[in-house]
């Protein structure tokens, strides 16, 4: 076990081990180190070691943050009074970034250097948005930086040329006017888009938000694409609102669905704006989807064919009702053929596709109706 201070105690450990630490120390008294994520039932402990009583606040301690991989932590937050809250948000990042490839990590590290959060909050939201940061891969130095600039292959970074004789002095005059940060992959910039905001210091986001959505939504805001990740909180809501100049978001349809739920898209009910999207994936993403469930989802969807985002929201909240065999001998008398195999609801029978059986669909491609 490794010592920080008096003594260690290991949170529960997940993804890259020992990320993030906090150190809690009362001033002038010795200190505890603990590891990331943790509970209060940790802190409880790591207190004993410190013979605290135990009916003292814990908010009398002060938190030092330690953070491997990311150097520059300590220049702009080092030390937090301590509190449940503080706890959740270091539990976040150190979520967060357990689960940041190498690469992901490094331009996280780049961009903390840049920005210097100084709130846990505002750290949250930064470990959520390095989207916000342009990456020009393969430009090392002011000489490779000020090459491409003066070459014309970028027209994001426009600098002032005048009296510069050479490819560094160009270089440097970006670095000047835009900041930026040269990591091994290249060079990284902030844009000029405004940072996407996730967090406001009540309803902290899911770490794996960006992994676990079911639904993608693509939306194109001054000729650039950004992908708006489903359920999003309110907060983020909020600023995709502002962002895309909407006044309802119940009425906002203009976006392109990917799903990240293999066949969902083509099952969802036409028409379905921002708004009802975002409650559909709120339920969908309520447990962890198997693959067996994610058929009996798809299949009901098939075999409802919900023509609102109600209907649909109806159909999750009563999936525990359905039931899908491979073959139709495995199946009752009223299931419905679907791509997944036989589907039926042993409560209410599935009847909706009844009213489709006298509907073909015509293909352009063939010049034919499908079967």
């Amino acid at each position: 076990m490794q010592i920080i201070g008096k003594k260690h105690i290991s949170g529960r450990r997940k993804g890259r081990a020992d990320m993030f630490k906090m150190y809690l120390q009362r001033e002038g008294e010795p200190g505890v180190g603990i590891t990331l994520p943790a509970s209060m039932e940790d802190i409880k402990i790591a207190l004993t070691y410190l013979l605290w009583g135990k009916n003292e606040p814990v908010e009398k301690a002060i938190a030092y943050i330690y953070a491997l991989g990311i150097p520059y932590l300590k220049e702009c937050l080092y030390q937090v009074p301590f509190s449940e809250k503080v706890l959740r948000e270091l539990n976040f990042l150190s979520d967060r970034t357990a689960l940041m490839t190498t690469q992901q990590l490094e331009r996280f590290g780049a961009a903390v250097f840049m920005s210097q959060p100084n709130t846990l909050e505002n750290m949250v939201n930064l470990a959520c948005s390095t989207e916000h940061y342009q990456l020009y891969p393969d430009l090392m130095t002011e000489y490779e930086l000020g090459l491409y600039i003066i070459m014309g292959e970028c027209d994001e970074l426009r600098v002032n040329q005048e009296g510069a004789y050479e490819y560094e002095e160009v270089g440097h005059r970006c670095i000047q006017k835009y900041g930026g940060y040269f990591i091994q992959e290249g060079y990284l910039v902030a844009t000029d888009e405004p940072a996407e905001i996730f967090y406001d210091g009540r309803q902290l986001p899911d770490p794996e938000y960006d992994i676990t959505s079911p639904l993608i939504l693509s939306v194109t805001k001054n000729r650039k694409e950004h992908d708006i990740y489903l359920p999003a909180p309110e907060v983020n809501m909020k600023f995709w609102k502002e962002r895309l100049g909407i006044d309802n978001l119940d009425e906002f349809r203009d976006f392109e669905v990917k799903d990240s739920m293999d066949g969902l898209k083509e099952r969802l009910p036409c028409g379905s704006s921002l708004g009802e999207l975002n409650r559909l994936a709120g339920k969908l993403k309520t447990e962890r989807i198997s693959d067996r469930r994610r058929k009996i989802y798809l299949a009901a969807f098939e075999a409802e064919l919900p023509v609102s985002v109600e209907e649909a929201v109806y159909i999750v909240e009563r999936i525990e009702e359905y039931q899908l065999a491979e073959t139709a001998e495995e199946a009752p008398d009223g299931a419905v053929k679907t791509s997944f195999g036989y589907l039926w609801n042993e409560i209410d029978p599935i009847c909706r596709q009844r009213d489709m059986e006298s509907i073909q669909l015509f293909s352009p491609l063939k010049g034919d109706f499908l079967a």
